[in-house]
């Protein structure tokens, strides 16, 4: 037998059980299940899944609630799925009355599965204080609380069985409730959850007077000190969303389905209690019997007057969820007076990222530690995905002095040097995805602060009047006039360079749309509107005047508009116009560092980064590695490099293109900055061997639409991310006239070959072809401001699991 103590300098564990996931998905179900199935000591779960359609059959009569709902069906996709594998399209999002047990059904398998690594071959009647060797507690969050009941429940792994029964049948009868109280007459979903953060104390005090305003709305859950989980009824939602906005409130959509946590259902939950208090096969041991200390979600001690089901169903169904104290306390008390090893059960991202700041946390995985040795398991650079993990801390004086863990982490042999320790892939992917989640909900704000906001409205219509006037300007030069042309006249093509056929067609397209042409398959009508009669040099003008803020739109629309005949007759090149001219590189270099059109989302970017570097431990020492793909003539790069410097994060940036002069240029510009390189890459060929699994962040501003197939950039960039790393695009995602008008005259913006109709893609294109190419989670920004789809900061985890985005 191996115990703890024996590698492992501490006087507590701690056993952590996450929340249910609420976007559980097929790929998790199928690992789970292949457990189940394969694992000999764990048949007794499968036995205690099959038999809830029974159990719903005995209290679904009892309640009037259970009464009108249909659990049965949903128990018995259950049991097809433990046949079968695979549960039905149609079946995901998954109910309540399923997510619920299964993820008590997971816990106890990973619990299992962990004392069967302290001891090999541990019988089912072994004391697991002996194996533990340590002062153990459980706590639970959420629908954990359920696991850490039964776990602390059970003196053995026999005792398990039995109190693991109990929470599986009381987290299908808890789910089946919440369903129960979520359904509308039209089948969909009656409550929905946002997720709510602020800044200021004044903000936090205009949210409560809204929530005053909605008596149905309530907090639900606690997340940290600024940021709430409100629960409400979904035909609310509008309105709310209105006051938020106008508020200084940052908002989105939270994944969390059902009215948990609601005080007002203290009728419904009585009578479920009441079931449970008089059905053994649903009841906990009294809390005077427990083996190990629990916590409720609060981080309070339960004590020997604490009714276990009560108080487990009660935090679930009708408590306010408090993560922030839970996850406080949890810090106070394992890492003062009994420092803690403290193992984590459940989804890999639920602990919250300030709490491993605030611990200095070392970081490692419970399923890839020999606990004799005190020594990974694993060989491979990066731990898995979904593998349980641990925090391991001592108190704040070890941390800093020289007693260091026996147990090692990554590429360090024991004893562990914190300061050479790199990166871990979890704690890198789970920083990453909280860092754009934050930065997401502040899209609105970026497009409002940088003067964007009317853009639509005012600007843009403006900017498409001039591309008109410079398109009728340019007909008329080729020897198509609409200005003579009668009404009903038939009117012949252009004459134009074939390279230009697909900006031809959309100028054709724009001239259709502003009413001054009928355009039938090949036949070319004049209508009768009649046109402007003001000069596209007048109408510079007046809008320079009026616009000046958005002066490089428009003389960059000038730039090629003055010259379009010239351009699709083939007397200049739009690319020496742009970039053959100080005017033109000026102006293009401009738009994507000073344009309002590209600030807004660049000061985004920058805020994610920011974010980002505040997330990562406070003993990362080894580099963030970034790839910047494209990165032209330094704007976006200029960008990033001040806040990189002042960061004090070890990062090593690379700035690539495919232009050897531009690179020149680049390292020209940055050579003061000795933590960078850089690079020729052709993104469309196979990476140099060199870069393959090398990056932790490939960065790309407005440059991957512009390669012949998304599929084929995406797939070379995803075998040079890191496997915990991540992509960051930044993509124009809507097709705006100016910007057709510009970089349509420019051969390589239609040199696509992958079936797109335009070089810009819009997100939910983008999110099927990086899921095809392997791609874990996927996300984009997004806001409420009819703006927001000019750009998009696309994020894509290089691995995991595929999560739809909110």
């Amino acid at each position: 037998m191996v115990g703890l103590t024996s590698s492992i300098k501490h006087k507590g564990l701690t056993l952590v059980f996450g929340p249910q996931d609420p976007n559980l998905d097929d790929e998790p179900l199928q690992a789970l299940r292949t457990t189940l199935l394969g694992t000999p000591d764990l048949q007794w779960i499968v036995e205690i899944l099959k038999q809830l359609p029974q159990q719903w059959q005995k209290i679904s009569k009892l309640h009037p609630d259970l009464r009108a709902f249909q659990g049965q069906r949903y128990l018995q996709l259950l049991n097809e799925w433990i046949r079968q594998g695979a549960l039905p399209t149609n079946a995901f999002p998954l109910p309540n009355i399923l997510i619920t047990p299964l993820a008590v059904t997971a816990h106890l398998v990973q619990y299992i599965q962990f004392v069967e690594k302290l001891n090999a071959g541990v019988k089912p009647n072994e004391n697991l204080q002996d194996i533990f060797e340590l002062d153990t507690e459980t706590v639970g969050v959420c629908t954990g609380l359920l696991s850490a009941a039964a776990v602390a429940s059970s003196a053995s792994l026999a005792d398990l069985r039995k109190h693991g029964a109990v929470a599986i049948r009381m987290a299908m009868a808890i789910g089946a409730l919440v369903d129960a109280g979520n359904t509308n007459l039209d089948g969909g979903d009656k409550w929905q959850s946002l997720a709510i953060s602020w800044k200021t104390h004044s903000a936090e005090t205009e949210f409560h007077r809204i929530l005053e305003e909605f008596p149905n709305a309530y907090v639900s859950a606690i997340s940290a000190a600024r940021l709430v989980t409100l629960t409400m009824l979904k035909a609310d939602i509008p309105e709310m969303l209105e006051k938020l906005k106008d508020a200084d409130l940052f908002f989105t959509k939270a994944a969390l389905r059902g009215p948990f946590h609601c005080r007002e259902r203290e009728e419904q939950v009585a009578s479920l209690l009441h079931i449970f208090d008089s059905d053994s096969s649903f009841r906990f041991p009294h809390t005077s019997q427990l083996v190990f200390r629990t916590r409720s979600t609060d981080g309070r001690p339960l004590n020997a007057k604490d009714n276990l089901n009560h108080t487990t169903a009660r935090a679930i169904l009708t408590e306010q969820a408090n993560w922030y104290r839970l996850f406080n306390e949890l810090h106070e008390t394992t890492s003062a007076s009994r420092p803690s090893l403290v193992v984590c059960f459940g989804s890999w991202d639920f602990v919250p990222q300030w709490l491993m700041r605030k611990l200095g946390a070392k970081v490692a995985y419970a399923n890839d530690v020999n606990f004799e040795t005190g020594h990974r398991l694993s060989t491979l650079d990066t731990l898995r995905d979904d593998d349980t993990y641990a925090l391991i801390h001592e108190i704040a004086e070890d941390l800093k002095g020289s007693a260091k863990s026996s147990l090692s982490l990554p590429h360090v042999e024991s004893p562990v040097d914190i300061d050479n320790v790199p990166l871990s892939g979890q704690i890198l992917a789970g920083s990453i995805v909280e860092a754009f989640t934050q930065a997401k909900l502040l899209t609105d704000k970026f497009i409002e602060s940088t003067g964007l906001s009317g853009y639509y409205d005012n600007v843009q219509p403006r900017l498409t009047e001039l591309v008109v006037a410079y398109t009728l300007d340019a007909f008329e030069h080729l020897g198509c006039s609409l200005r003579v042309a009668q009404s009903g006249q038939t009117l012949q093509r252009i004459p134009h360079l074939p390279k230009h056929n697909k900006i031809v067609d959309a100028l054709y397209n724009l001239l259709q749309n502003a009413q001054f042409l009928d355009l039938n398959g090949s036949s070319i009508t004049r209508t009768a509107i009649p046109l402007s009669p003001i000069s596209a040099s007048q109408l510079q003008q007046e809008f320079l005047s009026e616009y000046p803020e958005h002066a490089i739109e428009c003389k960059l629309t000038s730039l090629t508009g003055a010259r379009l005949a010239d351009c699709l007759s083939g007397k200049v090149e739009a690319i020496d116009l742009l970039f053959g001219t100080e005017e033109g590189r000026e102006l293009a270099t401009d738009l994507y560092g000073k344009a309002p059109v590209s600030v807004a989302w660049l000061r985004q970017l920058q805020y994610f980064w920011e974010q980002l570097l505040a997330h990562l431990p406070q003993w990362q020492q080894s580099p963030i590695k970034i790839l910047e793909i494209g990165a032209g003539t330094g704007g976006t790069t200029a960008a990033m490099i001040p806040l990189l410097a002042r960061s004090h994060v070890p990062v090593h940036y690379t700035a690539s293109d495919i232009s050897p002069s531009l690179v020149a240029g680049l390292r020209k510009r940055f050579k003061d900055y000795p933590w960078m390189s850089f690079e020729v890459v052709d993104i469309e060929k196979s990476p140099p061997h060199h870069l393959l699994e090398s990056q932790h962040v490939v960065l790309a501003s407005n440059v991957i639409h512009a390669t012949q197939s998304l599929a084929v950039t995406t797939k070379n960039i995803h075998s040079v991310l890191h496997p915990d790393g991540a992509l960051v695009l930044l993509e124009m995602t809507e097709a705006l006239p100016w910007v057709n008008s510009v970089f349509g005259l420019v051969e390589g913006w239609w040199l696509f070959n992958d079936g797109r109709h335009h070089a810009l893609a819009e997100p939910d294109l983008w999110e099927k072809i990086l899921h095809s190419n392997g791609y874990g989670h996927i996300d984009w920004t997004d806001g409420q401001l009819p703006e927001n789809p000019i750009q998009r900061i696309i994020l894509a985890l290089a691995s995991g699991q595929h999560e739809p985005s909110i």
